[in-house]
């Protein structure tokens, strides 16, 4: 994916997975992961789309809370590879 609103994919993989597949949450986030990917080459912050977070919670209710969860693991697994970074260069 490159550009902002092509990034709900990633909640909507998920909703799929979780709901339609009835996958574990485990499972269903390591195939997101190795399916998607995302990219974005515009550096300028009036180019980024923004939604309103209500937009979600009433139009789209399960993606939304994909999507929640989707960023709470994603920020967890980002801030331990930074931390494994870390640790590696000061070893």
């Amino acid at each position: 994916m490159n550009d902002t609103h092509p990034a709900v994919a990633v909640a909507e993989l998920m909703r799929i997975l979780l709901d339609q597949a009835i996958l574990p949450w485990d499972q269903a986030w390591d195939i997101t992961l190795r399916t998607l990917a995302y990219t974005n080459h515009t550096l300028l912050p009036e180019a980024l789309e923004r939604w309103p977070v209500e937009l979600f919670e009433v139009l789209i209710p399960a993606i939304w809370r994909s999507f929640t969860r989707s960023t709470a693991a994603f920020s967890t697994t980002f801030a331990a590879s930074i931390l494994v970074t870390k640790l590696a260069r000061n070893a």
